[in-house]
């Protein structure tokens, strides 16, 4: 020994000092020096070991002993670099020595091997081993590589204090993707893996360093391999297949690692999108190898418990295979992230996994769930919450059944699924029925009416004016989003249609309110007002000194930009307050001392008196001639509120103060357009103002019907001239309220419904319906509008690619929408637009032939022109276009002191109805249909080229009409109009009634609104179209003859049901059980209690059925213990319905005081009450013809000798838990009658205690002695549990209520409930003998 230990000494010393071995692993140069140990070895190799390659031949220098020192040495040229070394003798060496330095580096506890690693450590070891430039790991041979690492870990392991920050990037610089597909070049990459989980593991100095500054360099990497791998598929043989996967699953475990309550961010960096969006790819990848990868445990991740971006699109998007094994990972996986199951166990252990949640066996323990929770650290518990949260906005609940009913049909075993689906519907209609024959007896009459008639008036179709608006609000949907931030088109729960319909049945109701005053007008006074229709637009053009129309001014070239002098909005307001007072004064003439003097008040008051109601804001008296004549009334508005001028520049005015021409405005109103139209003809030539231009608004009314002469008159003050406006309009007989009036009430009745349908906060109710009012007011074309664009009295129109003119009738395939290039905003003369199809969603593009085609759904792609300059045609002056555009144009931005005269530059705003050309961007050719030379064939349709505007037969011109437009509805003679809207398909409409359910769903709230241009820049892919589609592309697939049998793996998908269905349960009952997100339990709950959707519960009791009994017509209760958790799921829900007959949200945390009021209707007509009968009685029928056979065969086995097993009893359980809930739930609700009045107080009891009745105490001993004598039967003891029920009900009723509220609400109240004879036939229908028999069998 003591010898041993003095050469164990000597070797020591001689390696701590680097001497003796790191020379050989240098290379042939130690910097700019040689390294003749590494020279000679090599020389050596070569020389002695070298066998056949002709070496000798090849290399004779090796062998020259003669001749001068420098020809000697000659051969020293040909020693290569470590890079290049491939003598297999070297490779020998060089393990052997890097075996020494192993031994060293694994770090014994003999004080000399720890002394000597250091030693190496300060002369370089890892440098030496994994440099860039010349590490032995560069040595081409994978087994020396191999070892460089297994040293490298030996020191990670033992030492890690020695890994420096410039030893970790050298070892990143191998975490690559070169060399994937390479067998050996893989396995090197799972050494390095090791080695990176290493640093990330390491809890000291080192470790935290690492994740600092490499870890997220290293995920992101861990990414891109795990993608690289994805790319190659199935490629290559069965090991490099299997070299492949270890990889994939040696980085999936660096990811897992990552994933752990380490500090350096990495859990937040792991929730990258383009990281999430990898998850995807792989899971894609994966699903074409049949699962045959990493994608269960890539699931098991940070990045794998993201709901919304990874698990629902797993699940339920289209890019995997229905019947695929990546979808049943992901649900299980939903399951365990909505329950708050960690992957990973408790400190000190957290690198140890924790799998994923087996659904062949029976769940954890609530108590257990709960203690799981209890450990969650900040970061876990925030995201439990969110991903929750996430789940409830998503209402994910009928994504999932709708993908299990869609994967039975993928698996051929949709048949029997129908037929399970139709028994549960059996058993909802057939307790329906009989709740409905309980309360019959209840019921009145006259309500029962009622409520029918509510059903009817809530089903009424939407009228063909209102159909019209609603087209309207959809394109001006996107708009609001983007602008203040809501998503308006969401579905309506209590009117059961979309929130839209509300707004335009609003609207609808204004337009009507309207038209009918004028059309009774009309009636009257059709002379005048025909000549008031006939007065043309006219504006004050100083150089020739009156008023001119537009084609005189047009033609005579003088136009006057009728603006204010100043743009300070400061100035101008301060301006009109006097303005205003003065005009006032200037239409006041003299009249009586009373009249005069009232007069007088009214008009020097501010709008504060009028508010105040200390002035009358109106009055008739004591006015001017041309006024007083006609019987005229001049109301004051007051001047423009800010909030208006506001609105006007966000949506309009775009910060030129000069348009602003309304500041001061008075309204004058006429009994009649007889009187209006004498009065205005007088006014033009009065002398208290000038009048500088009509705007005739009867001819061209607005979409709310509202008619009005626009006048605005000029007046002088201190700063020059002032424009304000006067408002002429035909007052309704005995009718108090004007238009400003009329205006502020549509304004609150949007308001209510934008509240209450949309969901829009109140502070910003008014901006919204102030936003909807001007949008739908404004004649402008704008970016999102659809719009039909007609030539020659046909539609432009899309069959196919093909497009074309053809038919007048329009149809969704004539709407296009017109998208503005710049962006939102309205569309002028000479801007760049983009023609997408209404229809296909595809832009209309010219390619190199001129022929437009409609092929691309992506705008900015290349492969054609879809660029398109829209102009209007010059010869097209409109009489009532308005002066709109004058002002409007190039050149004539008034910020000037004086009036500008400019010539007309054409650029304006478009506006409907009115007459475009499309130019293609580019070129000088315009979209033309060719016209038909020949009259046989008039009724083909009209091919579309882009030809230049000269060319023969070509109709460049088309007509641009909004679709919904209401200009049909304002004639003043004759019926209804007829309605613009574009004719739609029977799909079609099935089509929007889903995406509004879809909206509804997943865009309720403000954060998640669509931007334009954004989500809905493609319509959203059906679910059920495209499971349809891979479910006939899969069976397609089965049935192909050729290659091996798939009996195995059909049977292993047929068999993967039931584990679906369980993790889909978990979903619901830890929501019901865990609530971690605010209305979480209340959405789990409206869904069970099958308020939510009708269909949601009974295809739920379906699958349990059909699951249950797919192997025969026996049922099999304990396959994947899936009974006993649908009776704890059932459990569950009853235990938490709230008693009393509440709803299930608590009336304290409704908003609005009407959903409040309909809830308490709802309690107090018994409406919760026959649905929780409803359920109830579909529940203990599930258990009576479903389990109770089952369980009793086993009982009676259990009972000749063979034993129970723990599912049994685990089953047996839950079925004893689920009837005991199930009377209590029925004893906590009040069954109450069905009544129009007579609401309790839910609070309100009786001081008084309640009668005596019969206590159930001594049914309950009798009970326990006929059990224990063992003498009766199970039928008789079963008939005693229900008897001794029936006479019991008050006693169990309150024992049910001091459990569920206390005893202070234990006590009978005074409610309209339903008999006790009803009550206790109602009992015994719920716990049948058959249903006791199981619990007696199993006592006995």
């Amino acid at each position: 020994p003591d010898v041993g230990s003095s050469v164990l000494d000597k070797v020591l010393d001689r390696i701590r000092d680097g001497a003796a071995l790191f020379p050989y692993l240098r290379g042939p140069a130690i910097g700019d020096q040689p390294n003749p140990k590494y020279q000679k070895l090599w020389l050596i190799c070569q020389t002695k070991y070298s066998v056949g390659n002709n070496v000798r031949e090849r290399m004779p220098e090796l062998w020259q002993t003669s001749g001068t020192v420098e020809e000697r040495n000659r051969w020293v040229k040909r020693v290569p670099e470590l890079r290049n070394l491939h003598h297999p003798v070297m490779h020998q060496v060089l393990l052997a020595i890097l075996g020494i330095i192993e031994h060293i580096s694994a770090g014994s506890l003999d004080p000399l091997l720890q002394k000597s690693a250091q030693a190496l450590n300060n002369q370089g070891r890892e440098e030496l081993l994994i440099g860039p430039v010349s590490g032995v790991v560069t040595c081409p041979d994978y087994r020396v590589k191999a070892k460089c690492l297994k040293c490298v870990s030996h020191v990670l392991r033992t030492s890690p204090d020695q890994f420096e920050l410039e030893e970790m990037g050298w070892l990143l610089r191998f975490f690559t993707t070169t060399g994937i597909g390479i067998p050996r070049q893989q396995d090197f990459l799972g050494n390095v893996l090791v080695l990176i989980s290493l640093l990330i593991c390491n809890q000291q100095r080192t470790g935290k360093s690492f994740r600092e500054r490499f870890a997220k360099t290293a995920i992101r990497e861990a990414f891109e391999i795990l993608r690289a791998i994805a790319k190659r598929g199935s490629h290559g043989s069965a090991d490099e297949q299997a070299s492949r996967l270890k990889i994939s699953l040696g980085v999936v475990e660096l990811l897992k690692k990552s994933s752990r309550p380490l500090s350096g961010g990495l859990r937040k960096f792991l929730r990258r999108n383009d990281l999430m969006d990898s998850v995807i790819e792989v899971f894609e990848a994966e699903d074409k190898m049949e699962g045959n990868g990493c994608g269960a445990e890539l699931l098991a991740t940070w990045t794998g418990r993201e709901v919304r971006h990874i698990l629902l699109p797993i699940i339920t998007g289209n890019k995997i295979l229905l019947s695929g094994a990546g979808r049943f990972w992901a649900l299980v996986r939903l399951a365990d992230v909505l329950e708050g199951r960690l992957d990973y166990d408790r400190p000190p252990h957290i690198f140890r996994d924790v799998p994923a949640t087996d659904e062949h066996k029976a769940w954890a323990t609530l108590m257990h769930m709960e203690k799981v929770h209890g450990s969650h650290d900040k970061m876990e518990e925030e995201d439990w919450v969110l991903q929750q949260r996430r789940f409830l906005v998503s209402d994910s609940f009928q994504a999932l059944i709708h993908f299990v009913w869609r994967y039975t049909e993928a698996v051929g075993a949709m048949p029997g699924l129908e037929e399970a689906y139709d028994c549960a519907e059996t058993w909802f209609e057939e307790a329906e029925q009989e709740v409905r024959r309980w309360w019959k007896p209840e019921r009145q009459h006259g309500e029962s009416q009622r409520l029918g008639a509510d059903v009817k008036q809530s089903r009424q179709q939407q009228t063909d004016l209102e159909r019209c608006f609603d087209v309207r609000l959809r394109s001006i949907c996107p708009r609001v989003s983007t602008l203040c931030g809501y998503n308006l088109n969401v579905y309506d729960e209590e009117e059961k249609s979309s929130s839209l319909a509300a707004l335009a049945k609003v609207m609808a109701v204004t337009f009507q309110e309207n038209h009918k005053k004028h059309k009774n007008q009309y009636a009257q006074f059709r002379a005048a007002y025909d000549e008031l229709l006939q007065v043309p637009n006219q504006y004050y053009v100083p150089t020739f000194g009156r008023l001119m129309t537009t084609k005189e001014i047009i033609a005579q070239k003088a136009i006057k930009c009728i603006r204010q002098e100043h743009n300070d909005l400061h100035i101008l307001y301060s301006d009109a307050a006097l303005v205003q007072r003065n005009l006032k004064r200037a239409l006041i003439a003299g009249g009586g001392p009373q009249f005069r003097q009232q007069t007088l008040l009214w008009a020097n008051a501010e709008y504060d008196d009028f508010q105040a109601g200390r002035v009358p804001r109106a009055v008739s008296d004591g006015l001017v001639g041309f006024l007083r004549d006609h019987q005229a009334k001049v109301i004051d508005p007051g001047l423009l509120p800010k909030e208006d001028i506001d609105a006007l520049h966000k949506f309009k005015l775009g910060g030129d103060n000069t348009r602003l021409r309304n500041l001061s405005r008075l309204m004058i109103s006429y009994p009649n357009v007889k009187e209006l139209l004498a009065s205005l003809n007088e006014m033009k030539y009065n002398a208290a103002f000038s009048v500088m231009r009509i705007r005739n608004q009867f001819a061209s009314p607005s979409n709310f019907a509202q008619r009005t002469m626009l006048v605005n008159v000029e007046t002088e003050t201190e700063r020059g001239r002032f424009l304000s406006e006067l408002q002429l309009v035909v007052r309704e007989k005995n009718s108090q309220q004007d238009m400003y009036a009329q205006r502020a009430k549509l304004g609150q009745e949007l308001k209510k419904v934008l509240i209450k349908s949309c969901k829009v906060k109140e502070v910003n109710a008014d901006e919204v319906a102030g936003f909807l009012i001007q949008q739908m007011e404004s004649r402008s074309l704008r970016s999102g509008d659809v719009v039909v664009l007609r030539c020659a009295d046909q539609n432009l129109t899309i069959q196919g690619e093909d497009v074309s003119v053809f038919a007048r009738e329009v149809t969704t395939k004539h709407l296009f929408t017109i998208e503005r290039v710049a962006g939102p905003g309205p569309i002028a003369d000479g801007d760049l637009v983009y023609l997408k199809s209404k229809a296909t969603n595809k832009y209309i593009d010219v390619g190199a032939n001129n022929v437009p085609k409609c092929r691309f759904f992506d705008a900015k792609s290349e492969q054609s022109n879809m660029l398109l300059i829209v102009e209007r045609d010059q010869a097209d002056f409109h009489p009532t276009r308005g002066f709109g555009g004058f002002a409007g144009a190039t050149g004539m931005f008034a910020g000037a002191a004086n009036h500008a005269l400019t010539a007309y530059t054409g650029t304006k705003n478009l506006h409907t109805r009115e007459h475009i050309r499309f130019r293609v961007d580019g070129t000088q050719r315009y979209l033309s249909a060719l016209e038909a030379t020949n009259w046989t064939v008039s009724a083909e349709p009209l091919r579309v080229k882009a030809l230049p505007l000269e060319s023969e037969h070509a109709l460049t011109q088309f007509t641009v009409l909004r679709d919904g437009s209401v200009t049909d509805f304002l004639h003043l003679e004759g019926g209804q109009g007829i309605s613009t809207r574009a004719q739609e398909t029977a799909d079609e409409m099935l089509r929007q009634a889903l995406l509004e359910a879809h909206m509804f769903t997943s865009l309720p709230t403000m954060d998640l609104c669509p931007r334009e241009g954004g989500v809905y820049f493609r319509p959203p892919p059906l679910f059920e179209v495209i499971a349809e589609i891979l479910a006939a592309r899969e069976k397609a697939s089965r049935e192909e003859p050729e290659g091996q049998s798939d009996s195995a793996k059909e049977k292993e998908k047929i068999e993967r049901m039931p584990r679906m269905i369980a993790a889909i349960l978990r979903c619901v009952y830890v929501l019901i059980q865990l609530p971690g997100s605010v209305g979480a339990k209340e959405y789990a709950l409206t869904a069970m209690l099958n308020q939510a959707d009708g269909t949601f519960l009974t295809k739920l009791f379906a699958l349990v059925i059909f699951v249950q009994r797919r192997d025969g017509d026996c049922p099999d209760v304990l396959e994947a213990s899936l009974s006993a958790k649908f009776l704890r799921l059932l459990s569950a829900t009853l235990a938490s319905v709230p008693p009393l007959s509440c709803p299930i949200r608590p009336l304290g945390d409704l908003d609005d005081a009407a959903l409040q009021q309909k809830e308490e209707q709802d309690r107090a007509s018994g409406v919760h009450c026959q649905q929780r009968v409803t359920l109830l009685h579909v529940f203990t029928r599930y258990m009576r013809e479903r389990l109770v056979p089952s369980l009793l065969d086993r009982l009676d086995s259990a009972r000749w000798g063979s034993s129970l097993s723990s599912a049994d009893v685990v089953l047996l359980r839950e079925f004893a838990i689920c009837i005991t809930t199930l009377a209590h739930n029925f004893f906590a609700c009040e069954l109450r009658k069905d009544i129009k009045s007579g609401v309790a107080d839910t609070a309100a009891v009786l001081d008084a205690p309640s009668p005596a009745r019969p206590s159930h105490m001594a049914g309950v001993q009798q009970l326990q002695q006929l059990a224990q004598s063992g003498l009766a039967s199970v039928e008789g003891v079963a008939g005693e549990i229900t008897a001794i029920a029936a006479e019991g009900v008050a006693g169990l009723e309150d024992q049910a209520l001091a459990t569920a509220l206390g005893d202070h609400f234990a006590r009978r109240r005074q409610v309209p409930a339903l008999s006790d004879v009803t009550r206790t036939e109602i009992f015994l229908k719920m716990l049948e003998n058959t249903l006791v028999r199981v619990l007696v069998h199993a006592l006995l």
